[in-house]
């Protein structure tokens, strides 16, 4: 937008903030169903006017209706904000499928993520193992570990991965 305002003039970029500033304060927002300015004001501010008969008609019908209930205008902000993100949680939990359970002593294998320069990633297995769950974390998180007389790495594998970098080393039917 900025760049939009100051296309002629491109060395006072800061006397079109005001204009920027202007449009968000009073451009309508869909979670808050308003305007911040009228959030924080109690009304929309009217910039430079364009239009004096909209703005009289506007004027009169405010003082009418009297619409400075600060009170029911936050609380209505809040409530569309609140619903707003239990159907946003909803429609994200609908799309993710539950992660994988694994219990202590399972057989895994891990996602590979080898970062060496100048190999071909296409032809590299995606999964390395077996390694094997020492321990349940919290958040679908575990410990895990080489199993003893099969170490995968030069160094020993001792470390936490998430439930979404593993797959069972032979599934369980």
């Amino acid at each position: 937008m900025l760049s939009k305002l100051m296309h002629e003039h491109s060395q006072n970029w800061n006397e079109y903030l005001y204009q920027i500033q202007f449009a968000v304060n009073n451009t309508f927002v869909r979670s808050i169903q308003n305007t911040p300015s009228k959030l924080l004001f109690g009304i929309d501010q009217i910039g430079e006017p364009t239009d004096y008969v909209r703005l009289y008609l506007q004027a009169l019908n405010e003082s009418e209706n009297d619409q400075r209930n600060f009170d029911k205008i936050r609380q209505n902000a809040q409530e569309n904000i609140r619903v707003g993100q239990l159907n946003n949680k909803a429609y994200y939990d609908s799309t993710k499928r539950p992660a994988t359970q694994y219990s202590v002593g399972e057989y895994i294998m891990i996602k590979n993520v080898d970062t060496t320069p100048n190999i071909c990633k296409k032809l590299l297995p995606k999964f390395k193992g077996p390694y094997k769950i020492d321990k349940v974390l919290p958040h679908d998180r575990y410990i895990v570990s080489d199993i003893e007389g099969h170490q995968v790495t030069q160094i020993p594998l001792n470390t936490v991965v998430a439930a979404r970098d593993i797959k069972h080393w032979v599934k369980q039917y």
